[in-house]
């Protein structure tokens, strides 16, 4: 039994949409913009969302998420301990970034080093198919997190 099961990334049933796809590109470039980035690559499906470029040479790591509630909804981010744990297997190599946009057009953004928060058992009713709805997650103050202008 491996002791960090929740490290293990194995291949996982996928329920992004399209359209989940177009708005995560949207507010990586919204981000990339910001920081002045010129390239936004897309990685793997088991990978951190994004690495972005500016003048050529990688510059950071972006995982993105998208929320369908409004950015003041709730005072704590649910984020999913396997994607903390991805953004910091990939913070070594250049600055990793959890993004997050909410249905009011709000993107709030935190390095990973800058994260802080409780772990406990949570997430979404789970779904047909699906064996990581319930997981470890990591709930962060969203006063942690700096707002995109």
């Amino acid at each position: 039994m491996q002791l960090f099961w929740f490290l293990d990334l194995k291949i996982k049933m996928r329920f992004e949409t399209e359209q989940d796809l177009i708005n995560e590109r949207a507010a990586v470039e919204r981000f990339a913009a910001v920081f002045k980035c010129d390239k936004i690559e897309k990685l793997g499906a088991n990978d951190v969302d994004f690495l972005l470029y500016r003048s050529g040479a990688p510059v950071g790591f972006v995982e993105v998420k998208c929320y369908t509630a409004k950015s003041d909804q709730f005072d704590k981010q649910i984020i999913s301990l396997q994607k903390i744990a991805k953004l910091s297997q990939v913070n070594h190599k250049k600055t990793a970034i959890l993004l997050c946009k909410y249905s009011d057009d709000v993107i709030l953004w935190i390095k990973v080093l800058d994260i802080k928060g409780f772990c406990k058992l949570s997430g979404r009713k789970p779904r047909a198919g699906s064996s990581n709805d319930q997981e470890l997650c990591l709930f962060i103050d969203k006063k942690l997190f700096n707002k995109l202008d």
